[in-house]
């Protein structure tokens, strides 16, 4: 073993993170000059099967895959066939969007997060079954989206910028976007165990996922986003291709231009306006290097992963090191991913990196000079109100009931009161925009921007104050993976001209909402329409009806169908607590969200039963395939 240290702390933080309920399996892996250093597996990858983990155990790598079609776009680059600072509307013809500013969004744009959409579309992009249409079901979606910023002017991440990508790929190529990443990357650097997610992959070695509450093995989780986080790979797998961006490798499957713009900063004029570094404006990774290594003189790439899996990826080009670590489950991997990269630098002399015990702040005075910051922030999910104090100043929500925070201020930071280890904030100013931002170990990170008071505020067509939607569009085996099964809307009363509706949004125009949060990832814009007499939400790519809609559900027998045309949900509302029985073909799943539309309780694919309780007021909705039937018997 040439590292016994490291691995010493890789066992005990991976054996930790699975106790602690991250996974149920996990992988780690260090590679060193071309060669596998360390490679063990922990866990049990099939527990009914009694299969071990071994170096050829596949785990979703989730965003990961972002570092991959990166590196597929610059050979493509190399190839003479793409202009990354070309219009990707020119390539990608049936790419259109409700606001004029695409037709300037280009392939830079797109693999540095800077291309101004909003977001992600989640809804289809991590399922239990197979959808071969999700590039149309993302072209689709942004029909009627806009931007949130101008193309290039800020990068905030975006996942739907990576699916483009591989459309990219495929419409210039005639491939598919995984047979050209095969034939580019994975098969010159010998990657002969990574491919598409493991639910799509066939009879492959995998880690198998296993639900924490109960128990069960669920069924392979299909990424359909292949471009921007559906593959699937192992810790040896990853350290191969980590390898290839570092001095030493042989093997190179881009050009040294090419190599040197995607580790290379891509720093917009807007980052220069924070204390520290901002590590999500690289092409496809998290960061291109990280203070703590680099002031030992150690560059360090990263990028991680989350889905129902989690994965830490790290390269050090001038050391000619890779490390990765996957876990079959979405627990932190963060922690033990750089404890890991710590104790391996430590034991290759870089010194500790064990972090020093400091003294709590101490409140001080806040020079006055500050205090033009009070004012109206948000962050895409809720707005509040930051007002100053002598020595301190609250954060007060507006559209939420969580309780006010208070921050003291010490030597030009805030720290939040209460806090064991207290996080250091600050305020800055970036043109016409001021930020509260957070600054952890590794980068700072956006915590609110400032949102204007209206003074002439806009009115909404439709009243929606107060209201329940029910999406109509889920994917059949897709989990609430962003909580947009139940959707409450309300107007605060306090903040005329915005609305919260899955997050806080600002009214624009009758039909229209825009996000408050323009500066965060994963937001949606809400566009209002009538359709056959009936009020419809769009917000990203979900679709909301009135909770009017959904049947009741009394004791006794009902009988429900999915409809043959348009939407592909049936709703219900319990009248009473029941015990419900149910019986569904293959095209039906099942799921009870809780009364307040918060959590969901019971999903009939996860929990593999078919009998369950809801207690009154309860949601029970049935998602499925056209003529989809179930019988319901409620008790």
């Amino acid at each position: 073993m040439i590292y016994p240290q490291t691995a010493k702390v890789a066992r005990r933080e991976m054996q930790a993170a699975i106790c602690q309920g991250a996974g149920s399996s996990a992988s780690v892996a260090i590679l060193e000059k071309g060669k596998i250093v360390y490679s063990e597996g922990f866990g049990i990858a099939d527990r009914e099967a009694s299969r071990p983990v071994t170096p050829q155990t596949r785990f979703d790598v989730a965003s990961i895959s972002k570092v991959f079609s990166t590196a597929a776009m610059f050979a493509l680059k190399d190839m003479s066939k793409l202009d990354i600072d070309k219009p990707i509307c020119e390539y990608i013809h049936d790419f259109v969007m409700a606001d004029p500013r695409y037709k300037k969004i280009t392939a830079r744009h797109l693999a540095t997060h800077s291309s101004g959409l909003t977001g992600s579309c989640y809804n289809r992009a991590f399922c239990f079954e197979d959808y071969d249409n999700y590039q149309g079901h993302v072209l689709n979606s942004m029909r009627h989206a806009r931007l949130k910023l101008d193309p290039g002017a800020k990068s905030s991440y975006c996942n739907d910028g990576f699916t483009l990508i591989e459309i990219l790929i495929e419409r210039i190529t005639g491939q598919k976007y995984i047979d050209f990443l095969k034939e580019k990357i994975l098969e010159p650097l010998g990657m002969k165990d990574t491919g598409v997610s493991v639910g799509a992959a066939g009879d492959v070695d995998a880690a198998e996922l296993y639900h924490y509450d109960t128990r069960r093995k669920s069924s392979r989780e299909v990424s359909p986003g292949v471009g921007m986080g559906g593959l699937s790979s192992t810790p040896e797998d990853m350290c191969r291709f980590g390898y290839s961006f570092c001095k030493g490798a042989e093997n190179k499957v881009l050009s040294t231009e090419s190599l040197a713009m995607m580790i290379a900063p891509q720093e917009s004029a807007f980052v220069k306006n924070f204390r520290t570094r901002m590590n999500d404006i690289h092409f496809g990774w998290d960061a291109i290097a990280i203070d703590k290594y680099e002031s030992r003189g150690v560059r360090v790439l990263r990028k991680g992963g989350l889905t129902w899996y989690a994965t830490q990826f790290f390269a050090l080009p001038d050391l000619d090191i890779s490390v990765a670590l996957s876990f079959a489950g979405s627990g932190p991997s963060q922690r033990p991913g750089f404890l890991i990269l710590d104790a391996l630098l430590e034991e290759k002399g870089y010194g500790s990196f064990k972090k020093p015990v400091k003294k709590p702040p101490k409140s001080e005075a806040i020079p006055a000079s500050m205090r033009h910051f009070a004012g109206l922030y948000a962050n895409g999910g809720a707005a509040v109100e930051i007002g100053f104090d002598k020595e301190s100043i609250s954060i007060k929500p507006i559209t939420n009931m969580d309780a006010p925070a208070e921050y003291i201020h010490s030597n030009g930071y805030f720290y939040k009161k209460g806090d064991s280890t207290p996080t250091p904030h600050y305020f800055a100013k970036a043109g016409e925009n001021s930020f509260f931002v957070m600054e952890d170990e590794h980068n700072a990170l956006l915590a609110y921007q400032r949102t204007p008071y209206m003074n002439e505020p806009v009115v909404l067509d439709y009243d929606i104050d107060g209201k329940t939607w029910l999406n109509v569009n889920m994917h059949v085996r897709q989990f609430n993976w962003a909580g947009m099964f139940v959707v409450k809307s309300k107007l605060c009363q306090s903040l005329p001209g915005y609305v919260d509706f899955a997050g806080i949004r600002k009214i624009e125009s009758g039909d229209y909402a825009k996000t408050a949060g323009t500066f965060f990832r994963d937001q949606k814009d809400l566009l209002l329409k009538r359709e056959n007499g009936l009020v419809t939400a769009y917000c990203g790519d979900y679709v909301l009806v009135p909770e009017e809609t959904a049947r009741e559900l009394a004791g006794g027998e009902t009988m429900a169908t999915v409809p043959a045309e348009g939407y592909n949900a049936v709703w219900y509302k319990t009248k009473d607590d029941y015990v419900i029985k149910i019986q569904a073909d293959e095209k039906v799943t099942a799921h009870v969200i809780s009364a307040d539309g918060k959590s969901t309780v019971y999903a009939s694919f996860i929990h593999g039963t078919d009998e369950f309780f809801a207690s009154r007021g309860s949601y029970v909705v049935f998602y499925g395939k056209p003529g989809g039937k179930v019988k319901i018997q409620a008790e």
